[in-house]
Protein backbone atom coordinates (compact mmCIF):
# COMPACT_ATOMS: atom_id res chain seq x y z
CA UNK A 1 0.00 0.00 0.00
CA UNK A 2 2.68 2.57 0.70
CA UNK A 3 4.52 2.14 -2.14
CA UNK A 4 1.33 2.24 -4.63
CA UNK A 5 0.00 5.88 -3.17
CA UNK A 6 3.95 7.11 -2.81
CA UNK A 7 4.04 6.08 -6.85
CA UNK A 8 0.72 7.82 -7.54
CA UNK A 9 1.79 11.03 -5.54
CA UNK A 10 5.21 11.18 -7.77
CA UNK A 11 3.50 11.26 -10.91
CA UNK A 12 3.09 15.26 -10.05
CA UNK A 13 6.61 15.68 -9.67
CA UNK A 14 8.36 18.16 -11.94
CA UNK A 15 10.68 15.73 -13.56
CA UNK A 16 13.38 19.14 -13.37
CA UNK A 17 12.78 18.59 -9.54
CA UNK A 18 13.69 15.22 -9.54
CA UNK A 19 16.87 15.80 -11.90
CA UNK A 20 18.04 18.28 -9.48
CA UNK A 21 18.07 16.23 -6.90
CA UNK A 22 19.79 13.27 -8.61
CA UNK A 23 22.60 15.65 -9.51
CA UNK A 24 22.75 17.10 -6.21
CA UNK A 25 23.17 13.51 -4.83
CA UNK A 26 25.97 12.52 -7.22
CA UNK A 27 28.05 15.99 -6.77
CA UNK A 28 28.19 15.46 -2.82
CA UNK A 29 28.90 11.54 -3.42
CA UNK A 30 31.72 12.24 -6.05
CA UNK A 31 33.06 15.08 -4.14
CA UNK A 32 33.75 12.75 -1.46
CA UNK A 33 36.35 11.01 -3.99
CA UNK A 34 37.37 13.70 -6.12
CA UNK A 35 38.48 17.25 -6.17
CA UNK A 36 35.69 19.86 -6.72
CA UNK A 37 36.78 21.20 -9.97
CA UNK A 38 36.81 17.43 -11.21
CA UNK A 39 33.32 16.99 -10.37
CA UNK A 40 32.37 20.19 -11.55
CA UNK A 41 33.57 19.24 -15.10
CA UNK A 42 32.33 16.05 -15.27
CA UNK A 43 29.20 17.28 -14.16
CA UNK A 44 29.25 20.23 -16.92
CA UNK A 45 30.63 17.63 -19.47
CA UNK A 46 27.16 14.97 -18.70
CA UNK A 47 25.25 18.44 -19.05
CA UNK A 48 26.33 18.84 -22.41
CA UNK A 49 25.77 15.47 -23.47
CA UNK A 50 22.73 15.14 -21.96
CA UNK A 51 21.90 18.21 -23.95
CA UNK A 52 23.23 16.67 -27.30
CA UNK A 53 20.98 13.42 -26.79
CA UNK A 54 18.09 15.84 -26.48
CA UNK A 55 18.57 17.27 -30.06
CA UNK A 56 19.44 13.81 -31.47
CA UNK A 57 16.13 12.87 -30.15
CA UNK A 58 13.41 12.06 -33.45
CA UNK A 59 11.02 13.52 -31.02
CA UNK A 60 10.30 17.69 -31.09
CA UNK A 61 9.45 17.91 -27.25
CA UNK A 62 12.73 16.55 -26.61
CA UNK A 63 15.00 18.22 -29.19
CA UNK A 64 13.43 21.92 -27.88
CA UNK A 65 14.45 20.42 -24.58
CA UNK A 66 17.71 20.18 -25.84
CA UNK A 67 17.32 23.57 -27.22
CA UNK A 68 16.33 24.57 -23.96
CA UNK A 69 19.06 22.92 -21.99
CA UNK A 70 21.97 24.81 -24.40
CA UNK A 71 20.32 28.45 -23.89
CA UNK A 72 20.43 27.31 -19.93
CA UNK A 73 23.74 26.67 -20.20
CA UNK A 74 24.59 29.50 -22.44
CA UNK A 75 23.12 31.81 -19.67
CA UNK A 76 25.06 30.10 -16.63
CA UNK A 77 28.20 30.93 -18.13
CA UNK A 78 27.46 34.61 -18.73
CA UNK A 79 26.52 34.89 -15.12
CA UNK A 80 29.57 33.46 -14.26
CA UNK A 81 31.59 35.65 -16.38
CA UNK A 82 29.54 38.66 -15.17
CA UNK A 83 30.52 37.59 -11.35
CA UNK A 84 33.67 36.97 -12.45
CA UNK A 85 33.76 41.01 -13.62
CA UNK A 86 32.37 42.52 -10.68
CA UNK A 87 34.84 40.59 -8.26
CA UNK A 88 37.68 41.92 -10.33
CA UNK A 89 36.57 45.72 -10.52
CA UNK A 90 35.61 45.53 -6.74
CA UNK A 91 38.29 43.26 -5.52
CA UNK A 92 35.63 40.89 -4.21
CA UNK A 93 36.95 37.04 -3.32
CA UNK A 94 34.26 34.87 -2.29
CA UNK A 95 30.47 35.73 -4.09
CA UNK A 96 27.94 32.67 -4.48
CA UNK A 97 28.42 30.77 -7.74
CA UNK A 98 25.75 28.53 -7.20
CA UNK A 99 24.20 29.83 -10.18
CA UNK A 100 26.83 29.64 -12.69
CA UNK A 101 28.95 27.21 -14.40
CA UNK A 102 32.45 26.12 -12.72
CA UNK A 103 34.60 24.71 -15.52
CA UNK A 104 32.63 25.63 -18.61
CA UNK A 105 33.67 29.10 -20.27
CA UNK A 106 32.13 30.55 -23.22
CA UNK A 107 35.36 29.34 -25.29
CA UNK A 108 34.97 25.91 -24.36
CA UNK A 109 31.12 25.85 -25.11
CA UNK A 110 31.43 27.12 -28.23
CA UNK A 111 34.52 25.07 -29.60
CA UNK A 112 31.97 22.03 -28.28
CA UNK A 113 28.85 23.57 -30.31
CA UNK A 114 31.36 23.63 -33.53
CA UNK A 115 32.96 19.58 -32.63
CA UNK A 116 29.40 18.08 -32.52
CA UNK A 117 27.98 20.24 -34.89
CA UNK A 118 24.87 21.54 -32.91
CA UNK A 119 23.85 24.24 -35.44
CA UNK A 120 23.63 21.49 -38.49
CA UNK A 121 21.85 19.35 -35.68
CA UNK A 122 19.10 21.88 -34.93
CA UNK A 123 18.85 23.19 -39.43
CA UNK A 124 19.85 20.13 -40.47
CA UNK A 125 17.20 18.05 -42.38
CA UNK A 126 14.80 17.71 -39.56
CA UNK A 127 14.54 21.74 -39.41
CA UNK A 128 11.13 22.46 -37.81
CA UNK A 129 10.22 26.33 -37.13
CA UNK A 130 9.81 25.87 -33.79
CA UNK A 131 13.59 25.06 -33.18
CA UNK A 132 14.27 27.54 -35.35
CA UNK A 133 12.45 30.27 -33.25
CA UNK A 134 14.09 29.17 -30.37
CA UNK A 135 17.95 28.25 -31.15
CA UNK A 136 18.17 32.25 -32.46
CA UNK A 137 19.71 33.08 -28.53
CA UNK A 138 22.35 30.57 -29.15
CA UNK A 139 23.25 31.89 -32.77
CA UNK A 140 23.24 35.03 -31.01
CA UNK A 141 25.77 33.78 -28.62
CA UNK A 142 28.10 32.55 -30.88
CA UNK A 143 28.28 35.88 -32.62
CA UNK A 144 28.40 37.42 -28.97
CA UNK A 145 31.78 35.92 -29.02
CA UNK A 146 33.09 36.71 -32.05
CA UNK A 147 32.78 32.91 -33.64
CA UNK A 148 30.14 33.08 -35.95
CA UNK A 149 31.90 32.49 -39.51
CA UNK A 150 30.74 32.91 -43.11
CA UNK A 151 30.86 30.03 -43.19
CA UNK A 152 28.00 29.54 -40.83
CA UNK A 153 26.05 32.46 -42.39
CA UNK A 154 26.28 30.67 -45.69
CA UNK A 155 24.76 27.08 -44.06
CA UNK A 156 22.29 29.03 -42.59
CA UNK A 157 21.55 30.69 -45.86
CA UNK A 158 21.40 27.88 -47.77
CA UNK A 159 19.10 26.07 -45.34
CA UNK A 160 16.09 28.58 -46.05
CA UNK A 161 16.50 27.62 -50.10
CA UNK A 162 13.69 25.23 -51.09
CA UNK A 163 12.21 25.29 -47.52
CA UNK A 164 8.74 25.64 -46.68
CA UNK A 165 7.67 29.23 -45.79
CA UNK A 166 7.69 29.00 -42.10
CA UNK A 167 10.93 27.93 -42.17
CA UNK A 168 12.28 30.68 -44.67
CA UNK A 169 10.32 33.28 -42.41
CA UNK A 170 11.45 31.83 -39.03
CA UNK A 171 15.34 31.81 -40.50
CA UNK A 172 15.17 35.07 -41.95
CA UNK A 173 13.89 36.55 -38.37
CA UNK A 174 17.49 35.29 -36.94
CA UNK A 175 18.75 38.82 -36.23
CA UNK A 176 22.41 38.10 -35.68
Amino acid sequence: FFFSSRRRHTRFLPVSWARRCVQETVRIVLEKHFKEEEVAEFLEKVKLELALRFLTSPFLEKRLKGVNELKEISERIEYREYIERYCQRYNMSHVDMTRSTRWLTAQIFIDWIFENKILQILLGDSIHTEIIKRCHDIIKYIAKHKRLSLEVLEYIWNMSQGKHEDTVLALSLIHI
